[in-house]
């Protein structure tokens, strides 16, 4: 009954929550050009229309051949590839801000051989990582053309992010299938293809879409295992969760909704479901601990760097606080911070500034700016 009620308040607020990022960008779309929502809405209907006249004339084909739906299916998937391809070396954008820093200080260790200034990781070791995964990429690179220029890395990170895409679509679409059927898996398909912009974000070649397939893959074998789940599926879980967590922050979410899942499992016994979150547990804060050590060790970073240069984690949620912004990045707040001085004088500016943000805004504020301004700046 208790697991009952809580999936039921789950897709409750998960329902909510979608109608009220739809609301926000459909005034969003009128706001800006009512011809965009317009455009939406007739591309919908053509394809629903279409849609039924293809599963009139060819579902029974198809259906009756089980080989030729594998042959088409693989068809669908390679042709995404290269359409997504395609608009990402269309579209490519130049390398600025995080990923522009990441690019370039990866192309500086393939190229030389080591990096000089350190300063911007021990800042943010939240792209350490991802520093990582592109010099080992850009390396390969240069190994076998070592007179590519800097367009070539480019153009080949985005191919690489167009397979990462194509294969977090597919994991994605494959969960829809284990738990709503074909129908959910087309539905999905059709969803990330259309309305949703990760195609679009191809030529940034960052933790965003790297850590999307993370969040796929995670989700498939939850899926895929959760009903016969054992310690070896936690310890493999909690491995890819330190992995992704070292990618986006927020992958962690999925442990502690594996661990709600687990005890509320009634299946289990009581004692085999702590077992089990303790070895998932346990193996993320394993790995998530070497992978720190390790990586600090090969980028070259020490305490001292950290103590002189990374931000609090509270500095983030002060700069999106910022009245006059829409929760997302603020110079000053970043200049003011950098040049605190040491930890200890940032976490206090920080906290400081944190506070009077609260208070200014008020609660009335600050349920706005949380559910309307942030809303609109990362979902629309």
């Amino acid at each position: 009954k208790l697991s009952r009620l809580s999936y039921q308040l789950f897709y409750g607020l998960f329902t909510l929550a979608m109608l009220w990022i739809l609301l926000v960008n459909v005034q969003v779309d009128f706001q800006r050009k009512p011809i965009i929502f317009i455009i939406f809405l007739l591309y919908g209907t053509g394809f629903l229309f279409l849609r039924k006249y293809l599963r009139s004339k060819n579902h029974d084909v198809i259906s009756s051949n089980d080989k030729l739906k594998k042959w088409v299916e693989l068809a669908f998937w390679v042709f995404l590839f290269v359409c997504i391809s395609v608009i990402g070396l269309t579209l490519r954008v130049e390398p600025t801000w995080d990923y522009g820093m990441v690019h370039r200080s990866a192309l500086e260790w393939a190229q030389e051989g080591k990096l000089e200034d350190l300063s911007y990781f021990a800042r943010y070791p939240n792209n350490n990582l991802m520093l990582l995964i592109t010099v080992l990429f850009y390396k390969v690179i240069h190994f076998f053309n070592p007179a590519s220029i800097d367009i070539d890395y480019i153009k080949a990170s985005i191919v690489l992010n167009s397979l990462i895409v194509s294969l977090s679509i597919f994991l994605t679409s494959q969960s829809a299938k284990e738990l709503y059927g074909s129908k959910g898996k087309k539905v999905t398909v059709f969803f990330l293809v259309f309305l949703t912009p990760i195609l679009l974000y191809t030529e940034i070649f960052y933790t965003d879409i790297i850590g999307l397939l993370f969040i796929s893959l995670l989700a498939y074998l939850l899926i895929k295992r959760i009903n016969d789940f054992t310690i070896k599926d936690g310890i493999l879980i909690g491995i890819i969760i330190a992995f992704g967590f070292k990618l986006k922050a927020f992958i962690i979410i999925i442990l502690i909704a594996l661990i709600i899942v687990l005890l509320l499992k009634n299946n289990l016994h009581f004692k085999k479901k702590i077992l089990l979150i303790i070895m998932t547990v346990f193996s993320f804060v394993v790995v998530n601990t070497v992978l720190t050590i390790s990586m600090d060790k090969i980028i070259g970073l020490d305490e001292e760097l950290y103590e002189e240069y990374q931000f609090p984690t509270s500095h983030w949620i002060m700069m999106s606080l910022h009245p006059e912004a829409d929760g997302g990045f603020v110079t000053s707040d970043y200049e003011e911070t950098r040049d605190a001085g040491d930890k200890k004088a940032k976490e206090d500016l920080i906290s400081k500034k944190l506070s009077n943000r609260v208070e200014s805004l008020g609660k009335d504020g600050l349920v706005h700016h949380l559910l309307y301004k942030k809303i609109k700046r990362t979902w629309t």
